[in-house]
């Protein structure tokens, strides 16, 4: 199957599958990844708190 991706993180996990795995095996565990991302709304991690951000940048009261 084609499948047409950006996701570095995508490239760099299938690069690991060829590197680990038998051409096969890893053609089929690639698809599989390429499918599970297609399909899965990310991110999915919601913090429990807003995260509190500087009002103003570093070196701004200068």
């Amino acid at each position: 199957m084609g499948w047409a991706t950006l996701c570095g993180a995508l490239n760099g996990a299938a690069m690991v599958c060829y590197m680990v795995l038998p051409e096969k095996q890893a053609d089929i565990v690639i698809n599989d990844l390429y499918g599970w991302y297609q399909y899965t709304p990310l991110p999915n991690y919601v913090p429990k708190t807003k995260p509190s951000l500087p009002k103003e940048p570093r070196g701004a009261e200068d």
